[in-house]
């Protein structure tokens, strides 16, 4: 089971994963903004990910490590963060295009996959526990933050609601 945890978060299967994001995003959305947003996000979480390794360059855990030599360092990881990144963006996107039930499984999947992600690379011996706390948590929600704020995905939605809200008053006023 630790095996399919660390591979969900590999480089192809996050790829995949976003591009099956941003496919759907772009087809609800029929806007570019989102699609932006998910490619700055995983571009810059990479970027950010490969120059902490590289600055930090910490060594991988003392035991055996079961998924074998990674020509990256231990902090942060790299798996961990990009599945933060990828689904929490999925949330962000979809939770306020979507009314049915089954819009809440987005919030459940950016909180469940990286925790299935972390709890297998460590287990498999691939990071230390602080390394996804202090390195992943951090870097991802920082960058997710900051990416959101600039580009702002759903203005859109933003700009519907707005007009949506004069329109009623419109209504209401005219009674």
């Amino acid at each position: 089971m630790s095996i399919v945890g660390s591979e969900v978060g590999n480089t192809h299967a996050i790829l995949a994963i976003g591009l099956a994001v941003g496919a759907v995003a772009l087809a609800v959305a029929r806007r570019w903004r989102p699609v932006v947003f998910l490619v700055t996000v995983m571009f810059g979480e990479l970027t950010l990910f490969l120059a902490s390794a590289a600055i930090v360059d910490r060594a991988r855990p003392d035991v055996e490590n079961l998924d074998g030599k990674m020509p990256t360092s231990s902090f942060p990881s790299g798996h961990v963060a990009a599945t933060m990144c990828v689904w929490a963006v999925a949330a962000l996107l979809f939770m306020p295009r979507v009314r049915a039930w089954w819009r809440w499984l987005f919030p459940a999947l950016a909180v469940l996959m990286p925790l299935w992600v972390a709890v297998s690379r460590i287990y498999r011996g691939m990071h230390h526990p602080t390394d996804i706390v202090l390195g992943s948590l951090v870097l991802s929600a920082l960058w997710v933050t900051a990416t959101w704020w600039l580009i702002r995905p759903n203005r859109d939605m933003e700009q519907f609601q707005a007009s949506a809200r004069e329109h009623e008053r419109e209504r209401v006023a005219v009674r």
